[in-house]
């Protein structure tokens, strides 16, 4: 019995598109699990209160000394707030959401006295 070489070529590239596909869809999962995965949030000390770092993979995203939306710079009054605030920040950034800003009311929710 003899094949159509016609038809084992056409088989043959779907094939490929189907295994082009599947390795396409591997790395855009891979890719977006790695930027959404490696959020870490850490505080630090500033001269009038306290901040947050977003990091992804050790590199900082975002590097926010102060209240944001505040008007006066005014720091967080203490390592607990800027860690909320830095956390819902994070959770922004992993669905997806840039720039990740907060509302008053977020703010207020966190537990942060707004102007």
């Amino acid at each position: 019995m003899k094949t159509n070489p016609i038809r084992q070529r056409a088989v043959g590239r779907w094939q490929w598109v189907i295994w082009l596909l599947a390795g396409g869809l591997l790395i855009a999962y891979g890719y977006h699990q790695q930027q959404t995965d490696e959020l870490a949030v850490t505080v630090f000390r500033t001269n009038a209160g306290w901040g947050y770092n977003v990091q992804r993979s050790r590199q900082i995203v975002i590097h926010q000394p102060v209240v944001p939306g505040q008007s006066g710079g005014a720091a967080f009054g203490s390592e607990a707030q800027a860690r909320r605030v830095g956390e819902c920040v994070a959770e922004k950034l992993r669905e997806g959401q840039f720039p990740p800003t907060l509302t008053q009311s977020e703010l207020q929710a966190l537990g942060i006295v707004t102007d």
